[in-house]
């Protein structure tokens, strides 16, 4: 079934859109980043064995930081935005 693009972009701010989203971020290569829940200005970098690094955007380059972000939402799905 071919859908139309009206079809397809109404349904991207969806439960089943979100999830869509989340399936395909889960299947790109790692390492995968996620912003940190309390931290705007941190993103959490996730590597494949599983490990999680807590760092800053500069330069094009994520650099560690000694600093813990509250509790991480689960593995390529994003925080709620509520």
């Amino acid at each position: 079934m071919i859908r139309s693009l009206s079809e397809i972009l109404a349904e991207v701010d969806t439960p089943i859109g979100r999830q869509r989203l989340a399936a395909y971020l889960e299947s790109l290569p790692y390492p995968h980043d996620e912003p940190c829940p309390d931290r705007l200005e941190f993103l959490i970098r996730i590597e494949a064995d599983g490990s999680r690094m807590v760092g800053r955007f500069q330069n094009r380059v994520i650099t560690p930081v000694a600093a813990e972000c509250g509790s991480p939402s689960q593995p390529g799905h994003p925080p709620d935005a509520g």
